[in-house]
């Protein structure tokens, strides 16, 4: 039977063998070699699962297996179909694109074709570069998102400056550790400064500035106690076929809120903002 389960945001990661090893990265808690495509098979083949927004991490690929190329290829015809969900593809940079639609035998426009959002975490700095690529997703009908995820010093970082900018929109994404690990609060505190210099930038467009969904629901949470969406609007989808609510749970233990760090840190950075208040 068709759609027997609906789940609003699929988020696959077919594969954590990325080569940045960008320090702290919470994939890399993940151990295994494996690629799982059920996934894909529920979606764009059987219809066991349906979706509105499927996400494919592309990430910065070391190698690609061919059964990687073979399930994607395969992926990408059927988007003729209009009844299927919107996709979304996130890559480390306009390289990474380019390097995908090679390894597939495609063109870019190809590979660009089916795609809804095309999220960068790297953003070109010429502008000649900037107008072609985005000439380029716009005559596909793609939208660019520019998915920084806040590292600190982003005053004068021209990576920054040129995605907040020229983008279509920006989402701002709190460097977080993997799900059960405390939170630096240096992270949550360049966060908050990155957000108010996004906005600046983003100059008459401050609404394409997309705060990280995860510091929004943990703000409603300690003011409401209402949980996050994890298990409710997304699930995301590991390289071994574990399927967790939060994206950020690469150790696999399907925790609940109670496990992140951010509501805790949140509450306390608050309580040291009136403490100071009163000093003043």
């Amino acid at each position: 039977m068709e759609y027997q389960q609906y789940i609003p945001h699929i988020m696959w990661q077919p594969t954590a063998n990325c080569k940045l090893n960008c320090k702290g990265c919470y994939v890399t808690k993940m151990e295994t070699t494996s690629i799982d495509t059920k996934i894909a098979l529920d979606v764009f083949s059987t219809k066991a699962v349906t979706c509105r927004q499927f996400t494919l991490s592309a990430d910065d690929l070391t190698h690609f297996p061919q059964e990687l190329k073979d399930i994607v290829r395969g992926i990408w015809r059927k988007y003729p179909d209009t009844s299927l969900p919107n996709l979304c593809v996130t890559a480390n940079s306009w390289n990474t694109v380019q390097r995908w639609a090679r390894e597939l035998e495609m063109s870019v426009n190809e590979f660009l074709k089916p795609i809804h959002i095309l999220s960068m975490s790297t953003f070109p700095v010429l502008g000649k570069n900037i107008a072609e690529m985005i000439e380029q997703c716009h005559a596909n009908n793609t939208m660019v998102n520019f998915n920084y995820m806040v590292k600190g010093g982003e005053e004068g970082n021209k990576y920054f400056s040129m995605g907040c900018m020229y983008a279509d929109q920006v989402y701002l994404v709190l460097k977080k550790p993997a799900l059960g690990d405390p939170m630096p609060r240096e992270d949550l505190t360049n966060w908050m400064k990155a957000r108010v210099l996004a906005k600046a930038l983003a100059g008459k467009n401050p609404e394409k500035i997309i705060e990280d969904h995860c510091v929004m629901d943990s703000m409603f949470y300690n003011d409401c106690g209402q949980c996050c969406s994890a298990h409710t609007s997304k699930s995301h989808v590991w390289p071994n076929g574990c399927i967790t609510g939060c994206p950020y749970d690469s150790r696999q233990t399907n925790g609940d809120i109670s496990c992140c760090a951010i509501p805790v840190e949140l509450k306390a950075l608050k309580n040291e903002l009136k403490i100071e208040a009163k000093s003043a």
